[in-house]
């Protein structure tokens, strides 16, 4: 209701421009025809055939110069009429998109931060032994992990929009950054990573820049992963450059959905989709840093199901 009621003010008012301009043509064109006729009317009364002839013309001019001018002031109006909706409809949408991002950042927060609780407030109230102390800790470091992933992904988007976003370029072990990183995550999801790491393969670029785009495309891919199917991390040469690819075993991207689904707070699919965890950051993140190291990012179908996104970069000389 409160999109749709600017949309109907919007409409309204551009239908009364319409119904104006209309209306003002109307009473030109007609103006002019009786003056033309007030005109005719005294010329022939003082026997003025050519002067007759002359106000036909005259009339006659004067009704293509009112067309002509009405006809470009209706097609500026249309032009603006059909931008400023498409403006419109940008913002609402953008405006529904941080919303989504505002409670999805709020569930985020919530649950790991409540369970942390929940697990101190055990560990204080009972006497427990070794092991369930430790799994209880190992849990709450886990959470802890998932908070910190969260507020870096929020700080490098809000840098990134604004410019503020340094790299310190140097040479670096992609092989080792890559096999690093998705055992890290693998570990702390409990998740089927299968790896197939060329080693030695060195690119130029910023250490946590490329630690954020792997970590990025890798916890996408679980996200939105069936449960009990694989991840596939795979890195190789190709057509001489460093390629990385993630491939999932998921629900996969609707084809209108890959146009966008590295736009900020973008989250497309279905409501199974939309219900996963996440903020519509990840990608948008991966995308930017790798364009800013000049890299190239996409994304294709998996057959017969799922998606693959790989990841570009130039060898580092050596």
């Amino acid at each position: 209701m409160k999109t749709s009621r600017p949309f109907f003010i919007f409409y309204i008012l551009v239908g009364y421009i319409f119904i104006q301009f209309a209306w003002w043509g109307y009473h030109l064109i007609e103006l002019n025809e009786e003056i033309y006729e007030l005109r005719i009317a005294l010329a022939e009364a003082q026997i003025m055939e050519s002067s007759s002839q002359d106000l036909a013309d005259k009339l006659s001019g004067r009704r293509v110069m009112v067309l002509g001018e009405g006809a470009v002031f209706l097609i500026l109006l249309i032009i603006g009429a059909y931008t400023t909706r498409r403006a419109f409809l940008k913002e609402v949408e953008l405006s529904n998109q941080q919303k989504n991002f505002l409670m999805s950042v709020s569930h985020e927060l919530k649950s790991p931060l409540s369970a942390i609780k929940l697990n101190m407030q055990t560990l204080k109230k009972h006497d427990l032994d070794t092991a369930k102390s430790e799994a209880l800790l190992s849990a709450s470091l886990k959470d802890a992990d998932r908070l910190v992933g969260l507020v870096d992904n929020i700080m490098i988007a809000t840098d990134l929009e604004s410019g503020d976003f340094p790299l310190k370029t140097e040479k670096l072990n992609f092989s080792n950054l890559v096999s690093t990183s998705v055992s890290h995550i693998g570990a702390r999801n409990s998740a089927k990573i299968e790896m197939n790491i060329e080693q030695d393969l060195f690119v130029d670029g910023d250490e946590q820049a490329m630690i954020s785009i792997c970590s990025n495309l890798v916890e996408n891919a679980l996200k939105y992963s069936e449960t009990g199917s694989s991840v596939f991390v795979a890195l190789g040469k190709q057509d001489g450059k460093v390629c990385l690819a993630v491939t999932d075993q998921g629900m996969g991207i609707a084809a209108d959905d890959k146009q966008r689904i590295f736009e900020k707070f973008f989250r497309g699919g279905d409501e199974a989709t939309r219900e996963a965890k996440g903020t519509g950051l990840g990608l948008f993140i991966a995308q930017h840093l790798t364009e800013k190291q000049n890299g190239s990012i996409s994304v294709r179908s998996n057959d017969p199901k799922g998606s693959i996104f790989e990841v570009r970069f130039d060898r580092a000389t050596l």
